[in-house]
């Protein structure tokens, strides 16, 4: 399912996490972590020199130099991790990363959220968001807190479902992923309130039809046993409802340490709207954990 995690470097801190979480995440999963550095071409005579193009020998030497020192201070041994180290030139790290992916066959690629300027001022947040909506496969994006200790183990997957069939996918990927993890699911599912136009005279919200919870519930619970493969023990889980706006839902309950939400960047529109893409990216910029999404993550289960 996940047998090769791509980290897109750049050397800053949110980047260094990243890589942090992959070789976690590839020791739980014995995957192989693909380490790729891009170069962004720069021919303005007049740039600072660590801003031009340089020979790429130079940059895989760093990269590799870097990544052997990273390991050393995360703890881990020169071989207990795959690593492969790949350097590309490009005129922007977006479509280099979402190329290599496609390449190499690619499972998850995990970004730092943010980024700086510098060499290859690769890694901005608008780089991150291009790579989720372009991506051939999941991608996990982590943000560098206000202290560098060991990322915490997965432990929760929270997978919002608004009964769309992306959310079903991302269902399925889920309940497989988490039985790789060995961690539990927890269902989440917002239900907006919708308000009196002021028009009429009041902005208050309406109270959602009686027993609508309950009935939310059980889907949820028919829709988690539809898509556990037959013969899986099935993980723990758990189903959440929540009378809120979807972003501020999936924030509030994705906050305990090891939770990571993993979401469909497509949903529904409506009442029950729950994961539209703007509501996909306001998680993806606030979220203090991971955040695995994908358009689709239908590809993701297929075998390769």
């Amino acid at each position: 399912m996940i047998n090769d995690i791509l980290v897109a470097r750049d050397f800053s801190t949110s980047s260094d996490r990243a890589l942090q979480s992959a070789l976690q995440w590839a020791e739980l999963l014995d995957a192989t972590v693909h380490l790729l550095a891009v170069q962004v071409t720069n021919d303005n005579p007049f740039a600072p020199a660590e801003q031009r193009s340089g020979p790429l020998e130079r940059l895989r030497t760093r990269l590799k130099s870097r990544t052997q020192s990273d390991m050393a201070e995360s703890g881990y041994d020169p071989g207990s991790v795959a690593v492969k180290h790949e350097v590309q030139r490009g005129e922007a790290a977006g479509p280099a990363i979402v190329r290599y992916a496609k390449r190499a066959g690619i499972d998850l690629i995990m970004m730092g959220t943010t980024g700086r300027r510098g060499m290859s001022r690769a890694f901005m947040g608008s780089v991150a968001e291009e790579v989720v909506r372009t991506a051939p496969c999941p991608v996990c994006t982590v943000r560098a807190g206000s202290d560098m200790l060991a990322p915490e183990r997965p432990r929760r997957l929270v997978v919002p479902v608004d009964f769309s069939e992306p959310s079903r996918m991302a269902l399925a990927y889920g309940v497989r992923l988490a039985k790789r993890f060995n961690t539990s699911v927890a269902l989440l599912h917002a239900i907006e309130n919708p308000s009196i136009p002021l028009v009429y005279g009041s902005g208050t919200p309406v109270d959602p039809p009686e027993g609508l919870g309950e009935r939310v519930e059980a889907g949820l619970l028919n829709w988690f046993q539809e898509v556990t493969p037959e013969g899986m023990e099935t993980p723990a889980h758990e189903v959440l409802v929540r009378t809120s706006a979807p972003g501020k839902a999936i924030r509030q309950e994705a906050s305990r340490k090891g939770d990571v939400v993993l979401m469909a960047t497509e949903g529904r529109t409506g009442m029950e709207r729950m994961v539209l893409g703007s509501v996909a990216e306001s998680v993806l910029r606030r979220a203090e954990g991971p955040v695995i999404t994908a358009r689709s993550f239908e590809a993701a289960l297929l075998p390769k």
